[in-house]
C-alpha cells in the first residue's frame, strides 16, 4: 500500500492528506493577508469619514448617501464574520490539540494499531 508521512504518522487510507494541509494553510494565509490588504485600508476610508455631508454635490466631502452606507454595512459585515471565523478557528484549533476532536489522521492511526 502507499504510505504518506503525516504529523510523524503513516497514513493508507488518506496519502494525499499529508501535502493538502500545508497547500490549503498556505492558501488561507495568502487569502487572509489579501483580505487584510484590502479591508484595512477600505475601512479606514470609509470610517474615517463618518458623517459625509449628502446634500451638497460640490463639496470635497459629498458621498452619495446609498453608496456610503453600502460601504459602511459591508465593512462592518466584514470584520464580523472575520472575528467570527477568526474565534472558532482558534475554539476548533485548541479542541485538536486537547484531543477533543479527531482528525481523519488520528482515526487513521487508530486503524492501524487495531488491525
Amino acid at each position: 500500500g502507499i504510505n504518506a508521512e503525516y504529523g510523524g504518522k503513516s497514513t493508507k487510507k488518506y496519502p494525499e492528506q499529508a501535502n493538502r494541509r500545508y497547500y490549503n494553510a498556505t492558501l488561507n494565509l495568502v487569502t487572509l493577508l489579501l483580505n487584510l490588504a484590502w479591508s484595512v485600508p477600505g475601512g479606514y476610508w470609509v470610517f474615517s469619514n463618518m458623517v459625509p455631508k449628502f446634500s451638497d454635490p460640490t463639496s470635497p466631502d459629498y458621498c452619495h448617501k446609498d453608496s456610503y452606507f453600502l460601504s459602511l454595512w459591508t465593512s462592518v459585515i466584514t470584520w464580523l464574520v472575520a472575528v467570527f471565523l477568526i474565534y472558532h478557528w482558534f475554539r476548533l484549533d485548541r479542541a485538536i490539540r486537547l484531543d477533543e476532536v479527531k482528525t481523519y489522521s488520528q482515526e487513521d492511526s487508530r486503524e492501524e494499531v487495531t488491525t
